[in-house]
């Protein structure tokens, strides 16, 4: 999570990347969950593969 951190600081009171900084809080706050949801799918593609 550190690389969001950053970009979260990089990008502070830019009106043009205040987009950005919407997608980032969302998936700070969705990440974790998101993983776990992958993960599956996954381990299925590679025991396929």
């Amino acid at each position: 999570m550190n690389y969001l951190k950053v970009m979260r600081e990089a990008v502070p009171g830019q009106a043009l990347l205040k987009p950005i900084t919407k997608a980032l809080t969302a998936l700070k706050r969705h990440a974790e969950q998101e993983v776990r949801l992958w993960i599956p799918g996954l381990r299925r593609i590679f025991q396929v593969a």
